[in-house]
């Protein structure tokens, strides 16, 4: 009896000291799965058999630290912000918009060095050899996009010094109505791009004396270059329809000059109009 009476009371007891602490609510953890694309990459290696350094090396070659960094950076950028009027520069163009890495070259580069191997009828198995190839792929690219870009620039500046004319967008990037301005940006461009490709001239120059000694310079470039122009067909397609939609705009403002230039009577304008 009294047994039951004491349990009774410590019982109460801890009721009344349960009920007297604050409820707590649990809050639910969010989980952090990390980088995504970084653990996707690193099991692909793994797949593949690669090592941890290796795989590691990669992973900051291909996505940088930038994520780590980037708490700082923001921080630091929004003390740092200028608020001082912007100035537009239309002398020199921006380098990246002349060219950028193609699509197929941010591929692993194994199934192309096979492929090539067998045009060439020599394994190509030494890792020499693999970085040599590559580097000189990836110049050579660089040296076909500028050409091409060139060409289009320089079809703008004899289309447009001729017919007194320049593509419309031009005149938006300058911020002026003034022809002058757009054929002096237009001829920077075009030294912009040369130096470019000069420079680009130099690097396969250097890059052909390291190259290995069982390796034909000439019939590399020769498969290099036409595998670039098959991959490089997306990027021909859209120069030439740039070209013929500068051509296309010419047209139509010269065809506007000789129905408006012309007396119409108001009748006539109307119907045009339409």
């Amino acid at each position: 009896m009294d047994k039951d009476c004491n349990h009774r009371v410590l019982k109460t007891i801890n009721e009344n000291k349960s009920s007297d602490q604050p409820v707590q609510e649990k809050k639910r953890r969010r989980k952090c799965h990390g980088n995504r694309k970084g653990q996707r990459f690193r099991k692909k290696c793994r797949a593949r058999g690669m090592k941890p350094h290796n795989i590691e090396r990669k992973i900051k070659k291909r996505f940088g630290d930038s994520r780590r960094n980037q708490p700082t950076s923001i921080v630091n950028n929004n003390d740092s912000i200028d608020h001082r009027p912007k100035t537009i520069i239309t002398s020199v163009p921006n380098p990246d918009k002349v060219y950028r890495v193609a699509f197929y070259l941010k591929r692993s580069p194994r199934l192309f060095i096979q492929a090539l191997g067998r045009q060439l009828n020599h394994p190509l198995k030494i890792k020499s050899e693999h970085k040599f190839i590559y580097s000189r792929l990836k110049l050579l690219d660089l040296q076909f996009c500028l050409n091409i870009h060139q060409s289009l620039w320089q079809s703008y500046f004899h289309i447009g010094y001729e017919q007194h004319q320049w593509p419309d967008h031009l005149y938006k990037i300058t911020k002026t109505n003034e022809p002058q301005s757009c054929q002096k940006f237009i001829q920077d461009y075009l030294i912009h791009i040369q130096q470019q490709l000069e420079q680009c001239g130099i690097q396969l120059n250097l890059q052909a004396s390291t190259c290995p000694e069982k390796l034909t310079m000439t019939l590399i470039d020769h498969h290099l270059k036409e595998y670039i122009c098959s991959q490089q067909k997306r990027f021909t397609h859209k120069i030439h329809h740039q070209l013929k939609r500068f051509k296309d705009e010419l047209h139509g403002k010269r065809l506007h000059r000789i129905l408006f230039d012309n007396n119409l009577t108001s009748d006539q304008k109307e119907a045009i109009n339409r």
